[in-house]
């Protein structure tokens, strides 16, 4: 070992590579071509290349090899794989530990000295058993209701206090790389997953159930999940709580569901036909727990190439954003590769082959990275499939809010429903990543060897006040549409779009109107276009320009229905109290559940200006009022003489004598 660090030490900074605090920094072309152990961080940047040519490398715990996207690495005729502790020093081996949870009313104690058990820890010696008390009263992880088993609880805290035990039991004892449970013990793991911040790469569950009784950590659960943990249920056909296994499934991502024909309430003997499903569980998962069990394990970042040939990598972790040339290379304990990003590639060649990739796949790309699988790679096959693409934040933006909608045929989901929300977005599954296509082992028979998505999306209500309940049109949104792999897909089809053409003043022929006399009622048009997919009816709001008064018109907000495609005509009349030159600005009325207000067009239309006037009539029939009056005064003149007259008259004939002398 004194020799390999040696020559490690003589040849980690040749001439073209330059040596910084954090590591090793390659900016040409260089070239390693001894067996060697690399000790530090590697950085190939600025259009460097390196080489790892015809030698051995083991690489140290926690390095880092990094590829800007202008560089490059090349690996031919090589081994690379990580630096291994001396296995002979038990002080350093540690192997992958499991935390044990035990049946309700049993202990620790009773749990680990089941045979059952007893079997299971003799056939994974991988891994390390961990077995613990409950800290509730009568070993019990979760508590009975106060009333009693059917009376149930609604309090989200009902387990605090096992919650608690097991983050304290865990910070002090841990790290851990799986939980198991039995019956309750079973039971309170969807509960410690949806609660703690301590996570697992494997979750194995026996005879348990959901805790259907407690309303309040059942919400809880439901919030948090699927849980994306490696996961096994077992049940025994003969177990009165098999139901309850497929409510446990029904939690996690990607569970692997084992029947025991034979099994009643207890784990399965060795001699079990489903203990061997069991092992191989633990199996799949102990080719990837190995190098954690003795402390290893190196990354290479490639973000520019990385080509291989003829070479052997084994317990690397490996992400690309980049592009990877993999030409008759053995991946051991590598998988999954993670393609990280939709510009990556990858292309798979001559007889390279996946060995013990973990998570259940070789591959893990995104929707549009590039997989080209070559006719003679092979992957690590059983249950491990070849690629997974993934889709993570994904989200449908609407034009309104409160848009409800559901989608068909995602993986593993039957059904999903959502509405869109304030700003009309909805994030799919909460943007939780989801698996959209799947290349299967060829050990695994299935319908073709490759699944991928087909989803539909259907618009389930899209209501706004242009499409009311009460109207003829029916709901926006285009009823049905195929879900994309797009992070962001616009729903914006089978809506309206409503613009301005014109706001004229008109006469009976459809003249247009500069001029009116005051007092009058002016017929104005407004013609519009709808040049969207869907029908609306709406409504508009005028102002005079020159006042900003509300104008005078009737209807009080004129209206119409115009057809997708279509021009359609408002008219209404407009009466002017004040004298002179006069326009109207008029606004399309948008519906208030639009998450922008301009999704649906809409905006505002000046008219043509319109010049007010006096009736031209009334200037001739002012001397009526002067007659009138002339008439009216001359009648009571004349009538005040003739009043006098007869006045005098009667005098006179008053004052003559009987012979008519004065």
């Amino acid at each position: 070992m004194f020799c390999l660090l040696m020559v490690a030490s003589i040849v980690s900074i040749p001439p073209s590579s330059v040596a910084e605090t954090s590591g090793i920094l390659v900016e040409s072309d260089l070239t390693w071509s001894n067996d060697m152990t690399i000790t530090e961080n590697v950085r190939v940047v600025d259009g460097g290349s390196l080489t790892l040519s015809n030698a051995d490398f083991s690489v140290s715990d926690g390095v880092e090899i990094f590829v800007d996207t202008n560089s490059s690495i090349s690996i031919n005729g090589a081994t690379v794989s990580p630096s291994l502790l001396d296995e002979s020093d038990d002080s350093t081996t540690i192997l992958p530990k499991i935390l044990c949870l035990h049946g309700g009313g049993d202990s620790a104690t009773i749990f680990q000295s089941d045979p059952a058990m007893q079997d299971l820890i003799e056939a994974v010696s991988e891994f390390e058993f961990i077995f613990v008390d409950a800290p509730e009263e009568g070993g019990l992880w979760i508590r009975d209701p106060p009333g009693g088993k059917d009376e149930g609880t609604s309090d989200p805290d009902w387990a605090d206090t096992s919650i608690s035990f097991l983050d304290q039991y865990i910070s002090e004892n841990g790290p851990f790389y799986g939980i198991l449970g039995f019956s309750q013990g079973a039971a309170m793991v969807p509960v410690y997953l949806a609660q703690s911040s301590f996570t697992f790469e494997m979750a194995i569950m026996f005879n348990g159930y959901m805790p259907t009784t407690h309303h309040g950590l059942i919400e809880i659960i439901e919030q948090n999940a699927p849980f994306d943990t490696n996961s096994l249920i077992f049940e025994g056909e003969q177990d009165p709580f098999a139901y309850g296994s497929d409510e446990l499934a029904g939690n996690f991502s990607s569970p692997r569901h084992v029947i025991s024909n034979d099994a009643d309430h207890h784990l399965p003997f060795s001699s079990d036909d489903a203990f061997g499903e069991v092992v191989d569980f633990f199996a799949q998962s102990a080719s990837t727990s190995e190098l954690e069990a003795i402390g290893v394990g190196f990354s290479l970042i490639i973000d520019g190439q990385m080509h291989t040939s003829n070479s052997t990598i084994t317990g690397a972790d490996i992400s690309s954003s980049g592009s990877l040339y993999i030409n008759n290379t053995a991946l051991d304990r590598v998988g999954p590769i993670i393609l990280s990003s939709d510009d990556s590639s990858i292309f798979l060649e001559g007889d390279s082959s996946f060995s013990n990739s973990s998570e259940n796949h070789d591959l893990q790309a995104r929707a549009f990275s590039k997989i080209e699988w070559g006719e003679n790679v092979t992957g690590s096959a059983g249950l491990t499939n070849k690629w997974e693409r993934r889709v993570a934040g994904q989200s449908l933006v609407f034009d309104a809010i409160f848009v409800t909608y559901e989608i068909t045929g995602m993986y593993e989901m039957e059904l999903y429903t959502n509405f869109s929300n304030q700003d009309g977005i909805s994030f799919i599954d909460g943007g939780k990543e989801r698996i959209v296509e799947i290349a299967w082992s060829d050990d695994i028979s299935n319908s073709g060897p490759i699944w991928t998505e087909q989803a539909i999306v259907s618009v389930t209500e899209y209501r706004t006040a242009w499409n009311p309940a009460s109207s003829s049109i029916g709901n926006y949104g285009g009823g049905q549409f195929q879900l994309s792999w797009n992070s962001t897909i616009f729903a914006n089809s089978g809506t309206p779009y409503i613009s301005w053409d014109s706001l004229r003043a008109v006469d009976s022929t459809g003249m247009v109107v500069n001029q009116t006399p005051l007092g009058t009622s002016l017929l104005m048009e407004g013609i519009v276009t709808n040049s969207g997919s869907a029908a609306a009816s709406f409504a508009i709001s005028c102002e005079e320009v020159g006042t900003g008064a509300d104008a005078q018109i009737s209807p009080s907000f004129p209206s119409a229905l115009v057809d997708p495609g279509q021009q359609g005509a408002i008219t209404f009349e407009w009466r002017s109290s004040l004298l002179g030159a006069e326009s109207l600005n008029c606004e399309i009325l948008t519906p208030t559940q639009l998450a922008d207000a301009t999704a649906f067009g809409g905006g505002a239309m000046h008219s043509n200006e319109v010049t007010w006037v006096e009736d031209s009539n009334d200037g001739d029939l002012t001397f009526v009022p002067a007659i009138i009056a002339l008439l009216v005064g001359a009648s009571i003149g004349g009538y005040f003489l003739l009043s006098i007259y007869r006045e005098n008259n009667s005098e006179e004939e008053y004052n003559k004598d009987p012979d008519g002398q004065s």
